[in-house]
């Protein structure tokens, strides 16, 4: 039995794979491939499940706090933790000897902006990829496609869910993400369900 917190995660992690992956095909000049974009949100948040897995309790304390954006979450659980799920996403990825890139990317994928400057620019791409993606699917869970009352509602949840971007840092802008939206929802909660973590 899965907690609410955990079935979120999961269609969080497939929700960002499948945004990610949708990035590189809108974006092929940015020299990404699909799948590369896909497994690097799918595993962006694999720190996130060790927290799950080994903190439990310290879990359900995050879970009681109402996190507006990706930044706060950071900010919550090292509060809470005494570390962030991107520090420890890195050294799991790095014993799991994925590629350099994707370890990476699970550290960095929460530097915007300045603080991204410290990325190795090989990586950084691939993490621009994977936080606009993040952001996108942290807006979903927020407001699902269900709560949209027409288009209006839905441009500016994408819109808003963006918010820590730079329009210049996006890869794709909002308006072309939101034709993205509802299928890439609906895409994902049938992944969940098909993996036993979330309700169709």
């Amino acid at each position: 039995q899965h907690t609410r917190g955990q079935s979120n995660l999961w269609i969080h992690s497939i929700q960002t794979a499948l945004a990610a992956r949708r990035l590189a095909v809108l974006r092929p000049d940015m020299g990404l491939g699909a799948e590369e974009c896909f497994l690097a949100g799918l595993l962006h948040d694999i720190g996130r499940f060790l927290i799950f897995e080994h903190w439990p309790q310290e879990m359900a304390e995050l879970d009681e706090i109402e996190v507006t954006c990706p930044q706060e979450l950071v900010a919550a659980e090292r509060s809470v933790c005494g570390f962030d799920h991107a520090a420890l996403g890195y050294e799991v990825c790095r014993r799991w000897h994925l590629p350099e890139s994707v370890c990476q990317m699970a550290k960095a994928h929460h530097l915007y902006g300045e603080a991204r400057k410290w990325v190795p620019p090989e990586v950084a791409v691939l993490v621009r990829f994977v936080q606009e993606a993040d952001c996108l699917s942290f807006g979903l869970l927020r407001n699902p496609v269900s709560s949209f009352q027409s288009d209006e509602d839905r441009n500016r949840s994408v819109e808003a869910s963006l918010h820590i971007l730079a329009a210049s840092e996006r890869i794709v802008p909002a308006a072309k993400l939101t034709e993205q939206l509802i299928n890439l929802d609906h895409e994902a909660r049938k992944a969940a369900a098909g993996i036993g973590v979330a309700d169709s």
